[in-house]
């Protein structure tokens, strides 16, 4: 496996595919079709997809894994693992290999029902509960750099 920062527009496209064809098969108990409206128009928007960086996880030059960082303040916007190379530890690579460089005190994700567990297992915190907001069901979590 390679894990690495993409920007080709490529790379950036098949995540994004990633992102939404796990969205829909992972997600279906948190959002209505409001929700999945809703991921397909940010997955859309090139001005937004622009102003993320990019990283993922590569089998035989097949992007498995994908996770992408927004700013002000910094968060996870998306973060995904095709659901066949989920339980592998891709996810925790990934995020490890990506957070190596920040220098916020903070990363703050809005997670989806199926993924607390996961985020707290990488040390993130629950801050709050979840809410419902343009049909996504969503839970507000923190992870704090220490040291």
């Amino acid at each position: 496996m390679d894990i690495r920062k993409i920007y080709l527009k490529k790379d950036i496209d098949d995540a994004l595919n990633l992102a939404f064809k796990t969205f829909i098969k992972c997600n279906s108990e948190d959002c209505n079709a409001q929700g999945v409206a809703y991921i397909s128009d940010f997955l859309k928007n090139k001005e937004t997809v622009n102003k993320l960086d990019f990283y993922a996880a590569f089998v035989k030059g097949k992007i498995v894994g994908m996770i992408a960082f927004g700013y002000n303040p910094l968060h996870i916007s998306l973060f995904f693992v095709e659901e066949n190379y989920q339980g592998l530890k891709i996810g925790n690579k990934l995020f490890n290999f990506a957070i190596q460089n920040i220098k916020e005190k903070y990363i703050w994700v809005k997670s989806s029902t199926l993924a607390v567990k996961f985020y707290e297992k990488l040390g993130f915190v629950v801050v709050d509960s979840p809410e419902i907001k343009n049909g996504l069901k969503s839970t507000l979590m923190k992870y704090e750099f220490l040291g």
